[in-house]
Formats: C-alpha cells, structure tokens, sequence
C-alpha cells in the first residue's frame, strides 16, 4: 500500500516502517523520533540501500508541526505511556486535519492503548 505514496512514520524507533515503505516503492518516506540516533542509523541504512528516506526530529508531546507532503502516516508501538499515547492521538488529528489519507496506528505493547483510544475518540477519530 506504499508504492507512490509519500509514508511518514512517527516514533519510528528502528525505522522498519519506514525503510519498508521505501523499499516497497514509497515516492518517499520520512522517519521521525525524538531521539537523534535513530535517525541518524535509519539515515545510513537507506543511503547504503538507495532508498529514498529522510529523517525529522520531531517530539510528538511538541508542537512542531510535521512536516508537510504525506498521504499515508504509520505509528508503531509508541503508546509506551498515558502522555505519549495522547499525543500520538493529537497528531494523528493533525495529520487527518492537513490532509492525509490514511493513518493507521498499531500498537502490541498495548500499555497505554487505552489512553490512545479514549484520546482518539475525543477528537472524533475511529479507533478499533
């Protein structure tokens, strides 16, 4: 479901997504987090592949906005507490807000999925 689509994915930890998206024909794909080394290796495994990836850092409790361009936004196993699962909540509003098409979030941790869910909600998202 990537190929031509520009893919953002958010707390991108290992950036798996996010390089996968890329190898799968992504127009482009970008890979953020709130810490530097991450992106710093996810930057590297892409240039040694060619994949077309770039990297924000980017706090999803912040208010830097993302950056602009995605059809398709993917978080994965973020919800690792209340806080940051109601902000992923808050920016997947965003990222519908300014367009997006598709967000698709999936949590196996399911630590604070509750709180994701109920923020979800709150904003008039479906979440299930």
């Amino acid at each position: 479901a990537a190929r031509g689509r520009a893919v953002t994915e958010l707390g991108c930890g290992t950036a798996l997504c996010a390089l996968t998206a890329a190898r799968a024909g992504a127009r482009w794909a970008l890979a953020t987090d709130n810490n530097p080394l991450p992106l710093d290796l996810a930057a590297r495994a892409a240039a040694e592949q060619g994949l077309p990836l770039r990297t924000q850092l980017l706090d999803l409790a912040g208010r830097a906005p993302l950056r602009a361009g995605p059809d398709l936004v993917i978080a994965t196993d973020v919800c690792y507490s209340t806080d940051v699962a109601r902000a992923l909540a808050r920016r997947c509003g965003e990222a519908l807000d300014a367009g997006v098409d598709t967000v698709v979030v999936a949590d196996s941790v399911n630590i604070a999925r509750g709180a994701f869910e109920e923020a979800a909600r709150a904003r008039g998202l479906r979440a299930r």
